[in-house]
């Protein structure tokens, strides 16, 4: 086991992997009731790199914005005296 990463750190990537085809292509699909991008990307493959590129988009700016609150709410900490 590589240092730094337990069990669940490995199932849960083994399952993201494993995951990933089924979400591009849920998001592709959702993406066909577009026009656009059934003029645009008229082909079940092209549409389901989409949807996997508009799924990272949204997972990353997730994670920033979390982080972003998080380091936000860690800074605004202050000690309270107790009397």
């Amino acid at each position: 086991i590589m240092y730094g990463v337990g069990s669940k750190t490995i199932s849960g990537s083994i399952m993201g992997t494993l995951l990933w085809p089924i979400t591009s292509s849920i998001i592709g699909n959702l993406l066909y009731k577009f026009k656009w991008v059934r003029q645009n990307f008229p082909d079940t493959f092209q549409r389901n790199i989409l949807g996997g590129y508009l799924f990272v988009m949204v997972k990353d700016i997730s994670n920033l914005w979390y982080r972003y609150e998080k380091v936000r709410q860690y800074r605004s900490r202050r000690v309270m005296s107790f009397k």
